[in-house]
């Protein structure tokens, strides 16, 4: 009997918190001139982020552009969803939809519901 109530206690800690997510998310991140699309799937096999369109002259960033990479995993929390990619650390605050990429100190990105379309020239 002890040793139920053992794994009773300790069964949340295995299988993990459900935080009330709905998958997928699909969402437009704004990053700077840098524009984003990231769907996040209830897998993890199945989330991706591709690089919609850009106004810089890096080639680096030109060569991603237009491929869709997967998400190597994520970690859901309370507060947002976290992981890591391209050597970066990314954390989506649920409450704000703003990101944050923590290991390189990149500004705040501006995330919106959806795939924003960007076909009409503001300038």
């Amino acid at each position: 009997m002890k040793k139920f109530l053992a794994l009773l206690l300790l069964s949340p800690l295995v299988a993990g918190e459900d935080y009330g997510y709905e998958y997928p998310i699909d969402l437009t991140c704004e990053w700077g001139s840098i524009n984003l699309y990231f769907h996040v799937a209830k897998n993890p096999d199945d989330s991706w982020v591709k690089l919609a369109n850009h106004a810089t002259n890096n080639r680096s960033i030109e060569k991603r552009e237009n491929k869709t990479y997967k998400l190597k995993g994520y970690k859901e929390t309370k507060d947002g969803i976290m992981w890591r990619h391209w050597d970066m650390e990314w954390h989506l605050n649920r409450y704000t939809l703003k990101m944050t990429v923590q290991s390189i100190g990149y500004p705040t990105a501006d995330c919106y519901k959806g795939f924003k379309e960007y076909n009409e020239k503001q300038i």
